[in-house]
């Protein structure tokens, strides 16, 4: 887990000796110093009195609603800066890992923020910028806004260099503490405000007092405490089953990667679940026709989806005899594929074929029929096929 250090933004302050001046009294000139004092002990103060929330990007990412994302938002900064293309307004989205503690935030309260961008182009641009702030629920996608939605002072951001656009304090909106085990989720807008843009970028996840040190800060105007639990990598939903079955298949298998602590939850269509629902692997028969469509939900912490389609075949008949009654009708007898009705064929030169009539399977497979109009021909051959 990762635990809150108050921020170090990297700003310098340099106190130059005061340059004598034979008409002010030593008195003032000692005045004026105190007072200097005072002032960057001010500055320094309103400062340090905010909580920074470093923009990261974890390799190993945050689970969200069905999905996960490498874009987090922590209590740490970062080390290795990292750049997303800026192309001329677009929306970037960050995400923390799940929240253990979290502060009472009221509508006193504020937020702000700092983005750092990366002008490569030969001409300078101007940016602007915005941050919402929201409590996010990653079991159901929902989330509630927090603060923001003020847009920052334009920012000029000159060619080949890289430049920090700052947000001015905005009111959190509403009595609210973020709720254990939600996320708090920090949506970026950046837009071009004037001038031409060939390439540029954001950038973040780097230390603290670097050019790439993106920050959220909420709340902005004083030092509170979030803690969040460590990044976690969304379970693996990859659905494995056969690519096809015989119609009306039983004893047929799916399965999803076991995980400990995970819950899993299967959906079917176009057949049905006869055992292991709510585990890894399920057992389930083939309708008679068409596909089979498998679904699985894996949870632990967030929620993976996968999903596997599976053809459905129809088995050849195999004639298993062929006899005549005593008035020359001739019984055939077949075994196919259950429940499944198929057209009997004949012809007595296996070029030219006729339809004589259908013939179900019962439910095991077997089917029958007679031609009554084989006493008119020497010989006959049939066949079977779906309609």
């Amino acid at each position: 887990m990762s635990a809150l250090h108050e921020p170090n933004r990297a700003t310098s302050y340099t106190l130059r000796p005061l340059k004598p001046n034979p008409f002010v009294p030593a008195r003032s000139l000692a005045l004026a110093f105190l007072i200097a004092l005072t002032t960057l002990s001010t500055l320094l103060t309103a400062q340090a009195a905010s909580t920074a929330l470093p923009l990261r990007w974890e390799s190993v990412g945050t689970c969200i609603y069905n999905a996960n994302t490498t874009q987090t938002v922590e209590t740490v900064f970062g080390s290795n800066p990292v750049r997303l293309p800026f192309t001329g307004t677009n929306t970037y989205d960050f995400y923390s890992p799940a929240i253990i503690v979290a502060p009472a935030l009221t509508t006193a309260d504020s937020c702000g923020g700092e983005l750092w961008v990366t002008n490569s182009g030969s001409t300078d641009i101007n940016v602007k910028m915005r941050l919402k702030y929201y409590d996010y629920d990653p079991a159901t996608g929902l989330e509630t806004l927090i603060a923001g939605g003020a847009e920052s002072p334009p920012k000029n951001v000159s060619h080949f260099s890289t430049q920090v656009a700052s947000l001015p304090p905005d009111a959190v909106t509403v009595n609210i503490t973020p709720v254990a085990g939600h996320l708090l989720h920090v949506q970026v807008t950046v837009w071009l405000n004037s001038g031409t843009l060939t390439s540029a970028s954001i950038v973040f996840n780097g230390p603290n007092g670097s050019k790439a040190d993106s920050v959220g800060l909420l709340p902005s105007t004083r030092g509170a405490t979030w803690q969040f639990q460590s990044p976690a990598t969304p379970p693996d939903a990859t659905v494995t089953a056969p690519a096809a079955v015989w119609a009306n298949s039983t004893g047929n298998t799916a399965s999803v990667p076991s995980a400990v602590g995970a819950t899993y939850a299967w959906t079917i269509t176009g057949g049905a679940i006869t055992a292991g629902q709510g585990t890894p692997q399920i057992t389930w028969s083939a309708g008679s026709a068409g596909s089979v469509n498998l679904g699985a939900t894996v949870t632990r912490g967030c929620s993976s989806i996968g999903s596997a389609v599976v053809s459905v075949s129809q088995q050849d008949v195999r004639f298993t005899s062929i006899s005549c009654s005593a008035n020359g009708h001739a019984h055939v007898v077949g075994l196919g594929t259950g429940s499944v009705t198929y057209v009997i064929q004949a012809t007595t030169d296996l070029v030219n074929w006729q339809n004589l009539g259908t013939a179900t399977a019962d439910a095991s497979g077997v089917l029958g029929f007679e031609d009554i109009n084989a006493p008119n021909f020497a010989a006959r051959y049939y066949r079977a096929a779906l309609p």
